[in-house]
């Protein structure tokens, strides 16, 4: 078929073709000297044609990559008639999964970006001046309420309550005399013995010695409460922070922080609902809170940054009074518990 097809594309020059394949099927070849010749002849089944060296030789070379340019384009073709189609088998049908429809309740929920805070959260400032004495606790531990943190240098402290003391009992000692020189005078203002200037002299004395006595007082007091002052409590039990002020460094009275505190149980979350959600929810929000005080904190659940839910449920705390004028938002807080610090896991900013 191949030999048939290029014989009927390429009729006229049968003659080259012949002498192209006459070597190969072992038929009539020609010497070389034949082409050194100014003319030759090559003879077919028709007749004879007459060709010089030079035209023959440049047809026969354009005759042989016409029938190589064929011949690649037969295979080709040939190739690709010969694949075979897939077989019927072969096709299988897909696979259909077939579920049952139950009807059922499913409960509608929503999700909201919030955040985590500390209930109560405290920064911690001395009430009197003084130099950082000593430290009381592991920065990031936890604090119970009334454990002593800081320590002020007492020294001055204490020297003062002294003097308020020493005051005092000046104050005490002069109104006893006022009121001795009272009790000796009146009889003898009555017996017009003593003028009644002298009485009188007595009796202020007497009354600018309790104002003094009442003074005294209010200046122990003072001087007591500026001793307890040097001993800084935990107002709060809670997480404490980091230390900001190190041992031996000047305190000011009620300016320098010296750490922060910040309750740990219950955890507060706060998010922010849009005023149309608002809205929509605002018939719902007694039936939660109600719900929420029922079945301790059944409709709320916190999905952590790393993708895992809160293992303990929380209730509706509260909803802030008014809109968000620059957002358009309201803010609603919700409270999780945390039974113990070891078992539970802590969440950190921009919780779900």
């Amino acid at each position: 078929m191949a030999v048939f097809v290029i014989f009927s594309l390429f009729q006229p020059w049968q003659n080259a073709l012949l002498y192209v394949f006459a070597p190969a099927a072992g038929l009539v070849t020609f010497p070389e000297d034949v082409f050194k010749a100014q003319r030759f002849y090559l003879s077919d089944t028709k007749g004879l044609s007459m060709l010089t060296t030079r035209d023959s030789r440049r047809r026969f070379f354009q005759q042989l990559t016409l029938v190589g340019l064929s011949l690649s384009l037969l295979f080709v073709g040939a190739c690709g008639s010969k694949e075979s189609a897939p077989s019927p088998g072969a096709l299988r049908s897909p696979a259909v999964v077939v579920t049952e429809v139950v009807p059922q309740t499913v409960p509608i929920s929503r999700e909201f970006v919030a955040r985590t805070e500390a209930r109560e959260t405290v920064e911690i400032r001395s009430q009197v001046e003084g130099f950082l004495e000593k430290v009381f606790f592991k920065e990031g531990s936890k604090v119970q309420a009334g454990q002593l943190i800081f320590l002020i240098d007492q020294r001055p402290y204490k020297a003062a309550l002294l003097d308020a003391k020493g005051q005092l009992a000046q104050a005490k000692a002069a109104y006893g005399k006022a009121n001795k020189d009272i009790e000796r005078l009146k009889p003898l203002v009555a017996a017009n013995a003593a003028p009644r200037q002298d009485l009188d002299k007595a009796e202020s004395e007497a009354e600018f010695s309790r104002a003094a006595i009442e003074r005294g007082k209010a200046a122990v007091a003072r001087a007591e409460l500026d001793l307890k002052f040097t001993e800084i409590r935990a107002p709060l039990t809670g997480v404490i922070g980091k230390e900001e002020v190190a041992v031996g460094n000047l305190v000011m009275r009620n300016q320098t922080l010296l750490t922060t505190i910040s309750s740990w149980d219950p955890m507060r979350v706060g998010f922010s609902l849009s005023e149309k959600d608002y809205l929509l929810l605002a018939e719902r929000l007694p039936h939660l809170r109600a719900q929420s005080e029922r079945d301790r904190g059944t409709p709320f659940e916190l999905l952590l940054a790393d993708g895992s839910l809160y293992p303990h449920r929380g209730r509706l705390s509260f909803v802030d009074r008014a809109l968000d004028l620059t957002t358009g938002t309201l803010r609603i807080y919700v409270t999780f518990p945390i039974p113990t610090m070891s078992s539970s896991r802590a969440c950190s900013a921009g919780c779900v």
